[in-house]
């Protein structure tokens, strides 16, 4: 280490391994600006599954899309009954959450449907 370096914060170093593990797990970065309305019921569904953010909110709820033929077919029509794009990444997977450790009793889209 050269004095020009200082040692890595301990929080830049556990968001760098979070990043690191959601890479390894398949998620993709994307900003999007939510409607007040999208936020108020994000938020509402984040506090009833006691999910820990609004992002998990929002896997839950697309996750739940895939898992209902139902709202499925509402979303997707007919073209939703292909496989997704990651099925395969589906089948070996160990159940973790984004941070590395471990998830819930349930997963999120699981969670979602035990509250219907």
């Amino acid at each position: 280490m050269t004095s020009d370096e200082q040692p890595i914060k301990r929080s830049t170093r556990s968001m760098r391994l979070k990043k690191q593990r959601e890479d390894q797990a398949g998620y993709r970065r994307s900003t999007i600006a939510l409607s007040p309305v999208a936020v108020a019921i994000a938020e509402r569904l984040q506090q009833r599954l006691q999910l820990p953010s609004r992002e998990a909110v929002i896997n839950a709820v697309l996750e739940r899309i895939e898992s209902d033929r139902y709202i499925k077919y509402e979303f997707l029509g007919s073209e939703g009954f292909r496989s997704p794009p990651t099925a395969h990444l589906q089948k070996d997977r160990v159940p973790q959450s984004a941070d590395g450790g471990p998830t819930s009793e349930e997963d999120p889209a699981k969670a979602l449907e035990s509250h219907r």
